[in-house]
């Protein structure tokens, strides 16, 4: 910012670093969730086994 303002001092809040976070995290958490949402193969135990 420097470049296109000579002598302005950049400063961040709390509010705008955590806006800055969870804007750049949700996307990447909701891939994640779509992602496991598929159904995973499980194969049960037969009945000497379980018990």
């Amino acid at each position: 910012m420097n470049r296109i303002i000579p002598g302005v001092t950049q400063i961040c809040d709390r509010f705008h670093l955590i806006k800055n976070m969870t804007d750049t995290m949700i996307p990447e958490i909701e891939k994640i969730i779509r992602q496991t949402k598929k159904k995973l193969k499980y194969e049960y135990p037969d009945r000497d086994t379980a018990s």
